[in-house]
Parts: structure tokens; C-alpha cells; sequence
């Protein structure tokens, strides 16, 4: 479980995903922890009980509310427990932020393995047994990777700075793990 401590301390923290807003801009609706109307709109539910589930539900969520999504849906899937902590911390705040798919194969091709979306033994088994240079190579490789991938996207204008100060956090975060 220590992973799963170093991922929602970082993702998690005030500094990454702060309380609730509702962008216009943002593709994923009203926000509040990082958990979107969009993506969890029934994990959300009707908490405000007027019979929809809109935005004043969203800003009802609570933190431990994002914690239980966060390690239901993007701790887990992405085996992150069963990962170095550099690598569980880097993947699931990609997956946080982009999706469970796309963080995992974008980890799967820095590592050289099939890049299904799907962590498997194959892909434990490679991120295990990397020597600490390598394991620094693939956070930076990794981190770049999710940065292209961030500025592909059509609300990289509007969201880009963001962003990238967040990636950036996370290499630095992930670094400092692999040094021990």
C-alpha cells in the first residue's frame, strides 16, 4: 500500500488537484479533486438528492470521495501496486489526469514492451528489473512522452501551463524516489 500513499499524496495534494470548478473550457465538465462529471458521473451520484446529477453534486464530493475513485479506478487498473513507486507515481497521475489506456500504453512503449493499455506481468516484470540509469531514463522519456501527448491535445492552449508544471512536478517527484 506504500504506493498507493505516494500516488494520492502527490495527485491528490492541493498543489495538483485543488477543489472544485467548472471551466468551460474543460471537456470533463464541473471538477472537484480531479473527479469529473464526465468520467464519474454515476460514481458521483445524486448526493444533493433533487433527482439529477449535475455540478452542485460534484461540489459535494469530498476528498476521501476522490480517494476511493482514485484507487478504484486508476490505482488498481493500473497495477500500480505492483510497479516501482517512480513509475506507479508517474503512471497513475498521467492516468488521473488522461486515462487509464493512454498512460499505460505510453508507459508500456518507454519500456519496450507490447503496448496493449493493459499492465500486466510482461510489463511489471520489465519496469522491476530496471538498474537506477535506466530507471532514470524512462521517467524522463516518459515524462516527454506524456508532454507530447498533453500537447496534442485541442485545449492544450487553454490548459497547457497547467499541465506541464504538473508533469514536471511529477519527473521531479518520481526522481527523487528513484534516488531513494
Amino acid at each position: 500500500m506504500k504506493n498507493l500513499d505516494i500516488c494520492m499524496t502527490f495527485t491528490l495534494g492541493p498543489t495538483v488537484e485543488g477543489g472544485f470548478s467548472d471551466n468551460p473550457s474543460d471537456p470533463g465538465g464541473a471538477t472537484n479533486h480531479g473527479v469529473s462529471i464526465r468520467a464519474h458521473r454515476d460514481d458521483i451520484g445524486d448526493k444533493d438528492h433533487d433527482g439529477d446529477i449535475d455540478a452542485d453534486d460534484v461540489r459535494q464530493l469530498t476528498l476521501d470521495d476522490a480517494k476511493a475513485i482514485f484507487a478504484a479506478d486508476y490505482f488498481t487498473p493500473c497495477k500500480a501496486d505492483l510497479l516501482p513507486a517512480p513509475l506507479a507515481l508517474m503512471l497513475v497521475d498521467f492516468a488521473y489526469n488522461s486515462g487509464v489506456g493512454v498512460a499505460c500504453r505510453r508507459l508500456q512503449d518507454r519500456l519496450g514492451v507490447a503496448a496493449d493499455g493493459k499492465i500486466g506481468p510482461h510489463t511489471c516484470a520489465i519496469a522491476n528489473t530496471l538498474s537506477s540509469d535506466l530507471m532514470q531514463a524512462v521517467i524522463n522519456a516518459y515524462g516527454a512522452s506524456r508532454l507530447a501527448y498533453l500537447r496534442s491535445l485541442p485545449t492544450w492552449p487553454k490548459f497547457g501551463k497547467g499541465w506541464e508544471t504538473r508533469v514536471l512536478a511529477c519527473m521531479a517527484a518520481a526522481r527523487k524516489l528513484a534516488e531513494g
